[in-house]
């Protein structure tokens, strides 16, 4: 098998990506008409069906740097890159029974909810734990972009990153939610067709799925890597994967949780998990590490020399399999298709988070609405541009793909997940217990990055100094935030009992809630919690 690489991209190519990346800016363009206030900016006014809200849902976690992560480790570790995408399954039965007190009570983000149950410190911290999340995989998925530039042209991937940016945050800056999800419906279906396509050929190749497990590595045909694997250990993936980000995927990750609570209905908002989760994740799971399973196999077999960049393993993949003219500009249009799809959504999602839980709070509480969607454009201009500088440093500093990615998101993920879930499930933990542990959790885990050989090191499990110990920053944070959470809840008071109604599980029936929600909304509020629209 013979294969140029970089291939040439041809007159054709640019033609099918230009046009491509038009319409997709066009249509999230015009979506500016239809936002009035913030709160369709945010939440696009609870207008969606639920069907759209789940592609978009699906969109979201197919995303660019998931396509060249997930390859790069399907071609490292093998069948692990698959198992990551089913390791959250509890994660989803919990966010099912919890998701009425988020619905009902109105809010727009996780954070908002934190200030009902405990108090506006404990919405601080929140907000800053989930801004960092869905900023830093924003920062990631344009860092694939400035990869792919940089692989096929040349261009300094800081610079691919700005170009992206820049596209993308304009029309996600103008249509808000309502435009990332109306666009993501064409990107699903441009993801489907190529996707599958891609599959195909690159089973075919190997001789199927038997042809394909006998050729790679028996370790690679494992779900689960060596505990303490110096690249890829499983304790590791598990603290990052398994606890950090697929807790944050549901509860907190902003991006997420305007989708959800987008639907018209609870049962729609519900609607939306189970038809991701049962359909379409199981079947989006395929295009994740099988092609880089593939060009391991190809590999081994002699076919392909071996590589030594492997974050270029995707696109080498499609050196072989789809470099003819016009093909290869649909299968660049297919990773942009996932770039823009995720980008715009944690574009919108950034900017969400900082004004209502931050900006709107605590620095300009009590302006118009007209002056907070001005600030929620600008600003989504802001981080969407400035983010791609700020990330870059850190992301281009770390050996692999997958590792930068779950070394930065996660990271503060476990202190928000704590705070959620202690105030979901319990009525004892109290205001001073909850932000206090949230606060030491992340800025532990902020201090790690600045002095990993002393503070990062003891939550390695002996990883440490090899590159895998950038699996574990999440674990330092849920550690150190359980701890102090478990000291002071009993040396601190709980609320008062009768303040927690509809804001802990099990004090209110699910008909209670929604009569309560009903008669809010009959009075102009936008649920049980929060007054305004």
């Amino acid at each position: 098998m013979e294969y140029k690489f970089p291939p040439t991209i041809t007159t054709a190519d640019w033609a099918v990506l230009i046009t491509y990346i038009l319409i997709v800016a066009i249509i999230g363009w015009i979506q500016h008409r239809y936002i009035k206030r913030s709160w369709d900016w945010m939440l696009s006014g609870r207008r969606m069906v639920w069907w759209l809200l789940a592609i978009a849902y699906f969109t979201i976690l197919f995303s660019a740097h998931d396509i060249m992560t997930y390859t790069e480790t399907g071609y490292l570790v093998g069948l692990s890159a698959i198992q990551m995408w089913w390791d959250d399954i509890g994660w989803i039965l919990i966010f099912l029974a919890l998701l009425p007190i988020l619905y009902y009570g109105g809010y727009s983000t996780a954070a908002e909810y934190l200030e009902a149950r405990y108090n506006s410190k404990a919405r601080l911290v929140g907000a800053i734990a989930t801004f960092w999340f869905v900023f830093a995989i924003m920062g990631f998925n344009f860092y694939a972009a400035g990869l792919m530039l940089e692989i096929f042209t040349g261009l300094p991937r800081l610079y691919g990153m700005l170009i992206f940016a820049i596209i993308t945050s304009i029309y996600a800056a103008a249509g808000g939610i309502f435009a990332a999800i109306l666009t993501d419906l064409l990107q699903s279906i441009v993801i489907w067709l190529v996707g599958t396509y891609l599959i195909i050929v690159g089973l075919n190749a190997v001789g199927g799925l038997d042809g394909l497990f006998a050729s790679i590595p028996l370790p690679n045909r494992s779900f689960f890597t060596a505990p303490t694997h110096p690249d890829y250990p499983a304790l590791g993936m598990f603290f990052a994967g398994g606890l950090a980000i697929t807790g944050a995927w549901y509860f907190f990750n902003q991006a997420n949780l305007q989708t959800n609570l987008s639907a018209r209905s609870l049962n729609q908002a519900r609607a939306v998990t189970l038809l991701f989760a049962c359909v379409l994740m199981p079947f989006g799971s395929i295009y994740m590490g099988l092609p880089g399973m593939i060009m391991r196999a190809l590999v081994e077999r002699g076919v392909i020399p071996p590589y030594e960049v492997t974050a270029e393993t995707f696109f080498r993949y499609v050196a072989i399999f789809a470099a003819s003219p016009g093909v290869l500009g649909l299968v660049l249009a297919y990773f942009l298709a996932a770039l823009m799809s995720t980008g715009d959504l944690y574009v919108v999602a950034s900017a969400s988070v900082f004004v209502n839980d931050i900006y709107r709070r605590f620095i300009a509480p009590g302006r118009s609405d007209r002056h907070y969607m001005a600030v929620l454009r600008a600003l989504a201009l802001v981080l969407g541009i400035g983010g791609s500088i700020m990330w870059y440093w850190f992301y281009v500093g770390i050996p692999y793909l997958q590792q930068a990615l779950f070394g930065a998101c996660p990271a503060v993920a476990p202190a928000m997940c704590l705070m959620l879930l202690a105030g979901m499930l319990t009525k004892r933990v109290g205001p001073t217990a909850a932000w206090v542990s949230g606060a030491a959790g992340i800025i532990y885990t902020f201090a790690c990055y600045f002095l990993p050989d002393k503070l990062l090191a003891p939550f390695t499990f002996g990883v440490w100094p090899h590159s895998g110990a950038w699996w574990f920053p999440g674990a330092a944070c849920f550690f150190v935030t359980a701890i102090v959470l478990i000291i002071l809840t009993p040396l601190t008071k709980p609320k008062p009992e009768k303040e927690l109604w509809g804001l802990v599980w099990g004090t209110a029936t699910l008909d209670e809630l929604e009569q309560a929600y009903m008669k809010a909304l009959a009075e102009g509020k936008r649920g049980i919690y929060v007054a305004e629209w």
